[in-house]
């Protein structure tokens, strides 16, 4: 039977990759599951585990015989060849390091760690959007790009020059990457008039990524070799070509049809925005604020509607606060003593929710400090007022099986003619029960399906037949990829959780194979 041949390595020092395949305890098996869940649009986080042969402390940090650079978060990465092309199988940072106890009935695993590597949506789940600059008229993939570039640095970037980062490359002589290196973007079917008004700076990145894949009707993961990937919404109904064919002989396959995934009452919701169209107050403080000379003091202002305090907004522009307009400052706590506004610099950096002040005393040799009285920044509000729903629902739909409701909310949409479309679409494709899919493989079974295993990528796409189960060439998009590796590959077990391709099968006109607009397809958004 053909088996892969692997090989895992760990960057121990800055994009210098060390193999440690030699250290891999086969006895226990190596997992990894990445990608999306059927019927969502953002990946969840990817994992890796395994175990390593630890018999002397090489991989026990703190220990007088650590590997030098072993730690937690450092680059991990699984590779493999199926004779002919190595491929990727899994990138990411080690996440966790268990050591096990020495008593384990199992006296192989004696002597070892677990190792548990977690892709880079990690960092999503981690990081908040911050204080998010205002953007507009923005394509989805200008949004996806600036939401990763604060989030994680791909792997495809490395050894590239990055302001502030990696010192020991100099500028001029290290190569310089394009807005879009090392990631794969599609430019996106919408164009959003605003992004980050509705983003408070403490919002996770992937729920900010949700909003901009959700509204786009596009979907957002990690490939095998960490490299983040964005498919519009167009992406799957163009993607007719077959990427792997498998049949019942060849693989386990198991078809979900439940009512759980009926749409067939769906409200969806736009937000319109308006613009203030003369200055507001959108921030002041509540009380004095002291600075010391050669201390600066840096805080986040939060906007807030003046004419509804306790509503969050956002600003299209903001004026920089102005001495003796937007504050004064004395030498006294309680506003009076020296006056000593001339004294004081503010200056700011505008986000679209928020701002963050930088506060600080000029020199002086005779007052050390001051406290600024009555800061406030004014700007031109962007209100999110009075959301529009749009509902439709199917009569036949509800009368076979029943009541299902579903709202959708396009938080960066504000057309209510997208939300009649997306209503439509929603719709058509879900009123009716379809198979999901899930494939099981072995890989070792054959050479073909050793590079399918391998090869196969979330968003590819499978045909399946199977006369047991009714399927006769059903197309699925791959969602969620599983490994199963054991014995070092003597049993290598592939798992693709699918969704059914026929929710994507929309007529586009004048297109070859997109023209039968109510035999195999549907009107789309």
């Amino acid at each position: 039977m053909p088996q892969a041949t692997y090989t895992l390595e760990m960057e121990l020092s800055y994009n210098t990759w060390t193999n440690i395949t030699a250290d891999w305890q086969i006895a226990a098996p190596l997992t990894i599951e990445r990608g999306i869940e059927p019927g969502e649009r953002v990946a969840r986080i990817g994992r890796m585990s395994f175990t390593l042969y630890n018999p002397d402390g090489r991989y026990t940090p703190g220990h007088a015989n650590v590997r030098p650079g072993f730690n937690s978060g450092i680059g991990v990465r699984l590779k493999a060849n199926d004779g002919t092309t190595t491929r990727t199988l899994f990138y990411g940072r080690l996440a966790r390091i268990t050591e096990s106890v020495r008593t384990i009935p199992n006296p192989a695993l004696q002597d070892t760690v677990q190792i548990e590597v977690e892709d880079d949506m990690a960092a999503l789940h981690r990081v908040s959007v911050g204080v998010f600059n205002l953007i507009l008229n923005a394509t989805p993939r200008a949004v996806i790009n600036a939401i990763v570039n604060a989030s994680f640095t791909p792997p495809g970037l490395f050894g590239y020059w990055r302001l502030g980062h990696n010192p020991q490359s100099k500028l001029g002589t290290a190569k310089l990457p394009g807005d879009y290196t090392g990631k794969n973007f599609d430019l996106g079917q919408s164009v959003f008039p605003w992004v980050g008004d509705t983003w408070p700076p403490s919002l996770p990145a992937d729920a900010a990524m949700r909003d901009v894949c959700d509204s786009e009707f596009g979907y957002f993961a990690i490939a095998a070799d960490g490299t983040p990937i964005f498919a519009d919404r167009h992406n799957r109904p163009k993607h007719i070509t077959v990427d792997a064919t498998l049949t019942g002989g060849l693989a386990g396959i198991e078809v979900e049809r439940s009512e759980a995934r009926l749409i067939n009452d769906i409200t969806v919701i736009v937000h319109p925005r308006t613009v203030g169209g003369t200055p507001d107050v959108l921030w002041q403080s509540g009380k004095s604020i002291r600075v010391n000379y050669n201390q600066p003091v840096e805080m986040e202002a939060r906007f807030i509607d003046p004419n509804q305090q306790v509503a969050w907004i956002g600003a299209q522009s903001l004026i920089v606060p102005i001495a003796g307009v937007d504050f004064t400052a004395t030498d006294k706590a309680d506003g009076t003593g020296t006056d000593l506004t001339a004294n004081v610099l503010v200056t700011l950096e505008a986000g679209a929710t928020s701002a963050l002040l930088r506060l600080e005393i000029l020199k002086t040799k005779k007052k050390p400090r001051a406290f600024i009285h009555g800061l406030r920044l004014r700007g031109y509000p962007l209100r999110a007022f009075l959301p529009v729903s749009i509902t439709k629902h199917d009569d036949t739909s509800l009368l076979t099986h029943g009541h299902h409701p579903q709202r959708f909310d396009m938080s960066l949409q504000d057309d209510a003619g997208v939300a009649r479309d997306v209503a439509g679409a929603l719709i058509s494709n879900r009123k009716d029960p379809r198979a999901w899919i899930t494939v099981t493989v072995e890989a070792v079974t054959s050479a073909a399906l050793l590079t399918q295993a391998l090869a196969r990528e979330v968003g590819d796409r499978l045909s399946v037949t199977d006369s047991a189960l009714a399927l006769s060439s059903v197309g699925c998009f791959i969602e969620s990829i599983r490994h199963d590796i054991t014995h070092g590959g003597a049993s290598h077990r592939v798992t693709w959780r699918t969704s059914p391709t026929d929710l994507h099968a929309y007529w586009i006109l004048g297109q070859t194979g997109y023209e039968e607009l109510g035999s195999k397809t549907r009107l789309g958004y």
